[in-house]
């Protein structure tokens, strides 16, 4: 997988200030035996000076909003600071990587054989809504769901969130969201054009429900989560069908964020047991068309939040770069940091 070498991975989750009164000194993230190795960063080549002057920045609201920051090089935790009254214990919204999730939880359906394959189409696993079933959804794959190009006309990425014109709040308006979602029009050919679709994601949640048998959350908690050894979580639901939402609805603590992030740099492979198919990780880093990978949007099949779009290799590093920052709006009503990931090199 081109994931290999890279850049360190890093998690940022959003706030204010620890140590702005008083000048940080660099401290080795504690032993904690859950699962996480941890090194001191001099021993794998970092300059600590420089990771003292980022939590410094941090602390003095250089860089705002932010919780937590974690850094993993070579598969070892070598800095973990909290900020704001934040601590390790406490579960954060992971938003839109709630998206990159349900991805993984495809894949573990794809590998068990519950979906048959990535070009199984989308309509023949919602039952429940088959009479909003029209011709032009008998092309939508699984593979068009992940990689956010189903051709459903969906505004969401360019307008406000909390706005009518954004498709996704209509959604969440909803008793129930699915019908919205299913009766938008169908403008483009499937495959052809990426769009950002928080309803998609939400449909692809009930994909693994429906071939599984049960809830997204307890199929994420039983093949996904107890496996890298992630015992606490919670995932907003429908206050109506209860049904979760794979948008951005996940809450993690950030060390178990990291466990996921190593996940994927490792082909999906958590100490030496294979999670999620080593081919499932690979294809997820193919190109579905001319600009996206499949799962673009869930982060993935590539992971949406981790942007592995945007990382590049880096022979002196094994590792890649997140950024996990709190929902900000700029003045043209845009998701201005969200969780998304920021590729910066040491």
């Amino acid at each position: 997988m081109r994931l290999l070498n890279l850049i360190p991975l890093f998690f940022l989750f959003s706030s204010i200030s620890l140590f702005s009164q008083n000048k940080y000194t660099y401290q080795v993230p504690p032993n904690l035996k859950d699962d996480l190795k941890v090194e001191k960063a001099q021993k794998l080549g970092f300059n600590t000076k420089t990771l003292e002057t980022l939590v410094q920045k941090i602390s003095d609201e250089e860089f705002v909003n932010v919780d937590a920051l974690l850094i993993i090089k070579d598969d070892k935790l070598i800095l973990e600071e909290y900020f704001n009254g934040y601590n390790r214990n406490r579960l954060h919204t992971q938003k839109s990587i709630s998206k990159s999730i349900t991805a993984l939880l495809a894949g573990i359906a794809l590998d068990k054989q519950l979906i048959p394959s990535l070009e199984a189409k989308m309509m023949d696993f919602l039952p429940k809504y088959q009479s909003y079933r029209r011709p032009e959804h008998e092309k939508i794959t699984i593979h068009h769901m992940l990689s956010m190009t189903t051709g459903i006309k969906w505004r969401e990425a360019d307008v406000l969130y909390g706005t009518d014109e954004n498709d996704e709040t209509q959604m969440y308006r909803r008793d129930d969201w699915f019908p919205y979602v299913l009766e938008k029009p169908i403008v483009d050919e499937p495959g052809t054009r990426f769009e950002y679709n928080g309803g998609v994601a939400n449909l692809l949640a009930q994909v693994v429900r429906n071939t599984s048998g049960t809830s997204a959350e307890l199929f994420a908690e039983k093949y996904l989560f107890q496996p890298l050894g992630i015992h606490e979580f919670n995932w907003s639901k429908s206050r109506t069908t209860g049904y979760v939402s794979a948008a951005a609805g996940v809450h993690l603590r950030p060390r178990d964020m990291v466990k996921l992030g190593l996940l994927y740099l490792n082909e999906g492979k958590w100490k030496n047991k294979q999670i999620i198919s080593s081919s499932f990780m690979k294809k997820s880093h193919e190109q579905s068309n001319k600009r996206h990978a499949i799962g673009t949007i869930y982060g993935g099949l590539r992971l949406h939040g981790f942007n592995c779009q945007s990382i590049g290799r880096n022979a002196r590093f094994k590792g890649f770069l997140c950024c996990f920052r709190e929902w900000r709006a700029n003045h043209l009503g845009h998701a201005q940091i969200r969780h998304g990931s920021y590729p910066h090199r040491f």
